[in-house]
């Protein structure tokens, strides 16, 4: 599906790159940097920002298309942050998801708070009633990826958003097989609707402009993204060909930030991961998140809603550092300079998930139920290890009290260690984490 960087061309970047900046060193001034703005940022330091930052890099002169919900005005940490304005409604006093998400891409640098991976970035902001409100498609959202087609210089497009249909589910189980006889049929159909044949439209549109676009893969739990971060997968298992748009795609899943790649708590537990997306899907920070919510107001948020804007912002530095690459090449730089997680001793012996399951109605794609749209359908704790790992289904008390402030429920942490999800193949274990841990240095 995807047509990986080739190593030859890639080194022959970095040749250029150290002929380009002869003077720095790796991480020489990165120190100068690590201010309490930078380590209240949360994420940057597990990501080696401070290091590309010594290189002197900061987004200047990178503008990032986000979508999202209301966002700041344009002051404190954004001022003089959206050179085309905010397109689309924004007054909802009551939503700060998307000036915390455009915060992670570029807060301002300026000693107050924290500040963004790509700080000198600026933004191109979509609230979802931007565009056309119809059936045809997630509201707002493709005519917003259409916009950015008249800004040719604006190559990367932020989605901390998604739909509850998940890759690794078997929907027969909760709507019957009268409407898909098959996995692979429901995919087709669902595949099939004018809203996804419209998304696919115009993700082919993008790719062929040279963007990027860059999803959340959701906060369901499932091993697989959402069907929207998963849609090359989705429009395969279709029996159809992504390669119109799969080169320029990206699915972020999250981490936690405050522990390393081998601990259990590294993964967020409420992270759908890479599984059949491997190919296209990134590691970032996600798990109690410090940001911006408003004017000299900050907060914590977790998600892969956040995970996304610091590949966003790492994907603007390396804008900057090549401006003549189109959104394939991003991608495949982000890809192909991630920390892997299937090296012996990175990968954790185990990892802990809450899945959930979430009531989707599409009668376009044979779907009919008497569950209310957006109910939850199940949701269990479960342990996920491998065949010949160390895990003994006991838990470090450290690591028991960790688990608990996410899940809340001892019993069902305690049914899911004594019954984990085996691997049998390590391979299909370390898949979930995609092509590893984005590195803003390398």
């Amino acid at each position: 599906m995807r047509r990986h960087f080739s190593l030859g061309i890639l080194c022959f970047l970095l040749l250029v790159f150290a002929q380009v900046f002869p003077a720095k060193q790796a991480g020489a001034d990165a120190a100068f940097f690590e201010t309490p703005e930078y380590f209240a940022s949360t994420g940057l330091h597990s990501l080696n920002a401070s290091q590309a930052y010594a290189l002197g890099f900061s987004g200047k002169g990178i503008t990032v298309a986000v979508l999202d919900s209301k966002f700041s005005a344009a002051r404190g940490e954004f001022l003089g942050k959206y050179p085309y304005g905010i397109f689309g409604p924004n007054d909802d006093d009551d939503d700060d998801h998307g000036i915390h998400v455009s915060g992670i891409i570029a807060a301002h640098k300026n000693d107050k708070g924290m500040h963004g991976v790509a700080y000198d970035a600026l933004l191109m902001p979509f609230t979802p009633e931007y565009g056309a409100q119809d059936e045809e498609g997630p509201p707002g959202n493709l005519e917003s990826w259409r916009t950015t087609l008249d800004y040719p210089d604006v190559r990367i497009i932020s989605n901390s958003w998604g739909e509850n249909f998940f890759l690794d589910t078997d929907y027969s189980d909760y709507y019957g097989e009268s409407f898909a006889p098959s996995v692979e049929e429901f995919w087709e159909k669902l595949a099939g609707t004018d809203r996804y044949q419209n998304m696919i439209d115009t993700a082919e549109a993008i790719a062929a402009a040279g963007k990027l676009v860059i999803l959340a893969s959701g906060n369901e739990g499932h091993l697989s993204p959402s069907s929207t971060a998963g849609l090359p997968t989705m429009v395969e298992n279709a029996g159809g060909n992504s390669a119109g748009f799969a080169n320029n795609w990206l699915s972020v899943a999250s981490f936690d930030p405050r522990y390393q790649q081998n601990d259990p708590r590294f993964i967020s537990v409420f992270s759908n991961l890479g599984q059949g997306a491997s190919e296209y899907t990134v590691l970032a920070p996600g798990s109690a998140i410090y940001s911006t919510v408003g004017p000299d107001r900050y907060d914590v948020e977790s998600g892969t809603s956040m995970a996304t804007p610091y590949t966003s912002g790492v994907a603007a530095l390396v804008q900057e550092a090549f401006p003549y690459m189109n959104g394939k090449q991003l991608a495949d730089v982000l890809l192909s300079t991630a920390s892997p997680m299937n090296v012996p001793g990175v990968y954790p012996e185990f990892i802990i998930l809450e899945r959930e399951n979430y009531a989707v109605i599409e009668e376009a794609a044979g779907m009919d139920s008497n569950l209310e749209e957006g109910e939850i359908i199940d949701s269990s704790v479960v342990v996920y290890t491998y065949e010949g790992s160390s895990f003994t289904g006991v838990l470090t008390p450290e690591q028991r009290e960790y688990f608990l402030e996410w899940l809340g429920d001892e019993a069902d942490l305690d049914r899911a260690l004594a019954s984990p999800v085996i691997f049998t193949d390590l391979a299909d274990f370390t898949e979930l984490f995609g092509q590893g841990v984005v590195d803003t240095y390398k």
